[in-house]
């Protein structure tokens, strides 16, 4: 059996969600690849599914089905019968019982398909799933996009919120016959809307708007179509006004098209809409909406060419703009007619499946850019880059060589930029400011990336990563042999990170990434090839040493015996000794008395810098 897609959905009654789900399961299985439709054995999803030979399997769930630890491990068993690789959660409820039964069953790509341009609660629970469960957000609209961030902007990546609007088959829809069941009366103009009978599709306030146009004198007819909680409110409202021979409810429509055509204008008074299939739907059946100016509504109609936006729940300017359209009945024509156009050419579906297909069959990893910082570094540069040349770029930050390092670089395909060298954390952050990709992997010139470190890192970003910067262990090497002691053992750097969150600490020597959050850990290693000059290695601590009495002398640092005397010699019984430097031999002894003298030397040139200015 090959891997499959599980669509996760256990909304009952029918709406765009539901209607994304069949529509892209179906797409998928039509197209040859193995998928499932998880759904409700009372929902309009599973009468579908099994109209067309979709697979499915009926499961219960409810919001608090997440607190069933049986529950979670009967759904967890499931997933893992059919093979699950990747699961689509509609719901709240499906991202948390779904969600988390596929976590424990091992789905490699977890994806919350968000349909709802409402602002996601900044919830302890919701933290939680957004860190630890959810991998990818899949969303319809910008608007739905920036409603996951509002109320928390770190709560979920950006670069893994994909946006991809809702397709419509259009020239079928055009196509497709229909049967007005409405006729109008005299000249009277028809308005319409369609949707769950919710508090989000907000049809009590289409109410108002009719009693509001009675009283303005309208010869009009309302036709709302839908099922849902608010059937009887709606029907109490129009009972108390006195509404009944004005608005009609007409309940769950099977051709939508038929409540299209029966009227005039399209009335959307959502508070908030993911994608507005019904806004697509009427301007392909050429009629135009007037709708609040809100969520994802200005990404679907065009202002003044194909609807109307009004201020929320303005239920004056939305009578204003529907007594507009019945004195020049012309304007609902020629704008009905740009609307079908409109959505022809901006809302295919053909298009916009294939590229929903795309994102879930063939997932597209984040790029990756390599820095590397070099001096005259010919005789390391080549076997550094080497090491990563799997990645996506190559960026050399050289500073002004004097060797062949530039043309061996330039060989080997990197893009080299040139700059003065201050100090180590100076030159990699504007390094990393110039990177083509927001993902880094940097080494300095003597390092090498082990082999495996490629296939782990791109493993890593196949999905969102659960952490944006990664501590790799580094293996050393001094005078060509490996340093297994000395306090080099537990040597790791934060070479792996995401540059939107992340750049080094403003230090003169032993920079490192702030730490503002847990690092994850890569098992892969860099290999660190220190010196195999003594001499050489000897200026490069002088220079560290410099570098960091600098640190002493900013912060006017006293210097007394503890520096001179004291903390030298406990650098090296700490290192030679209590580190196991002994067990290196000759090498350990070396690195021991360097690593001591380094901390000697920066309280004498410290030292030397307060006497000299003392006269």
């Amino acid at each position: 059996m090959s891997k499959t897609i599980c669509f996760f959905n256990t909304a009952i009654p029918w709406g765009g969600g539901e209607k994304w789900h069949f529509e892209m399961a179906k797409h998928l299985h039509v197209s040859g690849y193995s998928v499932v439709i998880f759904c409700h054995k009372r929902s309009v999803l599973f009468e579908k599914a099994k109209a067309q030979n979709i697979p499915n399997k009926i499961i219960s769930n409810n919001n608090t089905s997440f607190l069933n630890p049986f529950k979670l491990l009967y759904l967890s068993k499931l997933l893992q019968k059919h093979q699950i690789c990747t699961i689509v959660l509609n719901l709240s409820q499906d991202v948390k019982s779904g969600g988390i039964a596929a976590k424990l069953s091992g789905v490699k790509r977890i994806i919350y398909r968000r349909g709802s341009a409402i602002p996601v609660r900044n919830s302890s629970l919701n933290r939680f799933l957004y860190k630890n469960i959810i991998d990818e957000v899949l969303v319809n609209s910008k608007a739905t996009q920036e409603c996951i961030l509002q109320n928390n902007t770190a709560l979920f990546p950006k670069d893994y919120i994909t946006v991809i609007p809702n397709g419509i088959d259009g020239q079928a829809f055009v196509k497709k016959n229909f049967n007005p069941f409405y006729k109008r009366k005299s000249s009277e103009l028809i308005l319409t809307n369609l949707g769950r009978l919710e508090e989000q599709k907000n049809q009590l306030f289409l109410v108002d708007v009719a009693n509001e146009l009675r009283t303005l004198g309208l010869d009009f007819h309302m036709i709302i179509g839908g099922s849902g909680r608010l059937e009887a409110s709606i029907k109490a409202k129009i009972n108390t006004y006195k509404l009944e021979s004005f608005v009609n409810l007409v309940g769950f429509i099977e051709n939508p098209k038929d409540l299209y055509m029966s009227g005039d204008i399209f009335l959307l008074p959502s508070l908030w809409e993911g994608f507005g299939y019904v806004i697509a739907e009427a301007g392909l059946s050429q009629k135009p909406t007037i709708a609040f100016n809100i969520s994802s509504n200005p990404e679907i109609i065009v202002e003044d060419k194909s609807g109307i936006l009004v201020s929320a729940n303005d239920v004056i300017a939305f009578c204003d703009t529907i007594m507009a359209f019945d004195k020049n009945r012309k304007r609902i024509v020629e704008m009905g007619a740009f609307a079908q156009k409109h959505i022809l050419g901006s809302f295919d579906k053909n298009i916009l499946n294939k590229r929903i297909a795309n994102y879930l069959t063939k997932k597209e990893t984040p790029k990756i850019s390599a820095i590397v910082t070099t001096y005259n570094e010919e005789k390391n540069i080549e076997s550094c880059l080497n090491s990563i040349k799997w990645a996506d770029e190559l960026l050399v930050i050289d500073s002004f060589s004097t060797d062949n390092t530039v043309a061996l670089c330039e060989k080997f395909g990197a893009r080299v930029l040139q700059r003065k060298y201050n100090y180590a954390a100076d030159q990699k952050n504007w390094a990393i400011t110039k990177a083509k990709y927001r993902w880094i992997i940097l080494l300095d010139a003597d390092e090498m990336a082990s082999p495996n470190m490629a296939n782990e890192i791109k493993n890593i970003l196949h999905t969102r990563p659960k952490h944006t910067a990664f501590w790799i262990r580094r293996i050393n090497y001094f005078l060509g042999k490996k340093v297994r002691f000395c306090g080099w053992q537990n040597d790791r750097v934060a070479r792996f990170f995401h540059r939107d969150f992340h750049e080094y600490e403003n230090k003169m020597v032993h920079e490192e990434l702030e730490y503002t959050k847990p690092f994850g850990n890569l098992n892969s290693n860099i290999i660190h090839y220190t010196t195999n000059n003594i001499d050489h290695y000897t200026k490069k601590i002088e220079r560290y040493a410099h570098n960091a009495a600098q640190t002493y002398i900013k912060d006017n640092k006293k210097i007394g015996v503890f520096n001179l005397y004291i903390k030298p010699a406990f650098k090296f019984l700490n290192s030679y000794f209590f580190r196991g430097g002994i067990l290196d031999g000759k090498t350990g002894w070396i690195i021991c008395k360097l690593r001591s003298r380094e901390t000697w030397l920066k309280a004498k040139i410290a030292l030397d810098y307060s006497n000299e200015n003392k006269h």
